[in-house]
């Protein structure tokens, strides 16, 4: 019954990252602002909120989606300061868990490391912004059209089933927010019946094309 699942979800949380926790999800980046979602799933079932999006002392962002327990790759992404200290392709597979990290250096270069036997890899992404998760395309859509990294989570919470809760963001210091109350996106989940009518209205375009 409900009370038996929300017990497992419970469960789940309380042995911290259980597998299958994050893939559902959605983090962007664009022009200095990292954004995530909070919400916690397993197996299809809404357990909770978790952050996900972080600033290193590095002054580096991370964020990450996948199996759930991703503190392996975000402390040995914590220590890495320049593009020549990201981790090799064997040290990544050396991770256990597959998990994708959106990573941006303090002067905005974006890159994608994911660990896993089968899927280790650090990319670089060319472009202003790049987003990751089940919700990646609404995100990258709204950002072409002009929104900033915050406002496309809230757009992929409205079109993405697994993208809910809250949302965190994080800055690089260089960065001045181009929105003003950027660090305050609605801290409540996604509302189809009151979606607004142009959720970017008064946006400039900002997109690559």
């Amino acid at each position: 019954g409900s009370m038996g699942s929300i017990k497992k979800c419970r469960k789940k949380i309380g042995q911290h990252y259980q597998k299958g926790r994050m893939k559902m999800t959605t983090i962007a980046y664009k022009d200095g602002v990292m954004a995530a979602d909070r919400s916690l799933t397993y197996k299809h079932e809404w357990c909770g909120n978790v952050q996900k999006v972080w600033k290193f002392d590095t002054g580096c962002l991370y964020g990450a989606r996948g199996e759930g327990d991703d503190r392996a790759l975000r402390a040995l992404l914590s220590k890495v300061k320049t593009p020549d200290d990201l981790p090799t392709a064997i040290t990544l597979a050396e991770i256990e868990n597959d998990v994708t990290a959106l990573f941006v250096f303090p002067h905005g270069e974006v890159w994608t490391v994911r660990s896993g036997k089968d899927s280790a890899e650090a990319m670089k992404i060319d472009g202003r912004f790049h987003a990751i998760g089940s919700g990646r395309k609404y995100a990258l859509g709204a950002m072409f059209a002009g929104a900033d990294a915050g406002h496309a989570v809230t757009a992929a919470k409205v079109f993405d089933l697994y993208t809910d809760g809250g949302t965190d963001v994080v800055t690089l210091d260089s960065h001045t927010p181009m929105f003003p109350g950027i660090e305050n996106y609605a801290n409540s989940g996604k509302d189809r019946t009151n979606v607004p009518p142009s959720l970017f209205r008064d946006m400039p375009v900002q997109g690559d094309g």
